[in-house]
């Protein structure tokens, strides 16, 4: 889809990357929902994915405040463990994370972190080189 400036954004999500750690709003409201329903989240309020302005909020934040953004990687990464309950992404839940981490495993949880679609995949690939 063609946006005013050119820019593709899937017309499903509705979304884009925003802030330090480069977060998708929809990611950053099911990652935080999931820490509510698990009990290790509590400073923030449950949003409704599907409302634009929840979105926004969500998106703001991580733009606007480094300490939100950096809490919410760990969080990102620990729903994306569990397997994205309630997320846009039909990854299946993996194990705990480990040192021993093969490199598709660590590609995995790269791409999860980036989203379910292009340009997650690319990205993903180019992050590669961090982990080794």
């Amino acid at each position: 889809m063609e946006t005013d400036v050119g820019t593709y954004m899937s017309p499903w999500v509705r979304d884009t990357s925003a802030g330090l750690a480069k977060q998708r709003a929809v990611t950053l409201i099911g990652a935080w929902n999931h820490a509510l329903d698990q009990g290790y989240g509590a400073s923030q309020p449950r949003r409704d994915v599907s409302v634009d302005e929840g979105k926004y909020n969500a998106g703001e934040q991580a733009y606007d405040g480094e300490t939100f953004a950096l809490a919410s990687v760990a969080l990102i990464h620990r729903w994306s463990i569990d397997g994205k309950p309630g997320g846009d992404d039909d990854s299946p839940a993996s194990h705990q994370p480990t040192l021993a981490y093969t490199d598709d495993e660590m590609y995995e949880a790269l791409r999860r972190y980036q989203g379910p679609a292009e340009p997650a995949f690319s990205e993903a690939k180019k992050r590669m080189g961090l982990t080794t």
